[in-house]
């Protein structure tokens, strides 16, 4: 897409972001209790950081391919 069509693009105002971006502290809550529930079985073991680590990071990665698809197809339409 050309940047020209991009600064043209209507977006209405429903689709922007909060300013206060509550949706993002709920997203990072919802990261953490996943890492703490995929390690637990790890606890106090050497390879816990390890594993709560990896689980952070590819929660991440899940979140940013899934916002990529959807602006994607914002795109589209």
């Amino acid at each position: 897409m050309s940047n020209e069509r991009i600064r043209n693009l209507y977006i209405p105002e429903w689709y922007m972001m909060s300013e206060d971006l509550d949706y993002i502290e709920d997203w990072k809550k919802y990261r953490e209790k996943r890492a703490l529930l995929e390690s637990k079985m790890c606890k106090g073991g050497s390879i816990y950081s390890i594993v709560y680590t990896y689980s952070l990071i590819d929660t991440t990665r899940t979140f940013i391919k899934e916002l990529k698809i959807k602006y994607k197809q914002f795109l589209r339409k």
